[in-house]
């Protein structure tokens, strides 16, 4: 497979939308019940780091971080805010180019360290993570609308270290 990365995904940057064609394949949540302005407004900003990984022209994975506004942890300055690989083309190596690639962004930026929130029960993405050299940090409660769903938090730290700057 030939994998292409691009700087700001264009799904969804500035005021673009996502593709129908894309849409049923691999994004979190269905049409009626996400708010575009939320998708539109993790992606804008220059602060933010937005990459998307292409096959053949075709969307297959994307991740943002930003910087931190609400902190779970002190030690914590940089977020993930979201990754998403298509379950077609997990377990090639995407996810963890785009984590590596965020954590030079970061750091370049003059940031320390990464946090990532997951829910307990996505014990693929955990065993992920912890693999990328995240440690958990904080268990929890993340209230989705109402909906009450065990979290956890998880950290990188010593960001220039993890991303071999």
């Amino acid at each position: 497979m030939r994998l292409r990365l691009l700087p700001h995904f264009t799904f969804n940057v500035g005021e673009k939308r996502i593709p129908e064609s894309c849409h049923p394949n691999w994004l979190p949540l269905s049409r009626p019940t996400c708010g575009w302005g939320m998708w539109q407004a993790a992606t804008a900003g220059p602060e933010r780091f937005v990459m998307g990984a292409f096959c053949q022209e075709v969307p297959v994975g994307f991740i943002i971080s930003v910087a931190t506004k609400d902190k779970h942890i002190d030690a914590q300055d940089g977020h993930l805010w979201g990754i998403y690989i298509r379950a077609s083309e997990q377990n090639q190596g995407i996810g963890r180019k785009l984590v590596e690639m965020a954590h030079a962004d970061w750091v370049s930026k003059g940031g320390h360290s990464m946090t990532v929130g997951v829910l307990a029960a996505n014990v693929p993405a955990i065993r992920f993570y912890e693999r990328l050299g995240a440690t958990l940090v904080k268990r929890g409660i993340y209230d989705w609308g109402g909906f009450k769903i065990p979290d956890c938090i998880y950290i990188w730290q010593n960001l220039a270290k993890i991303a071999k700057i």
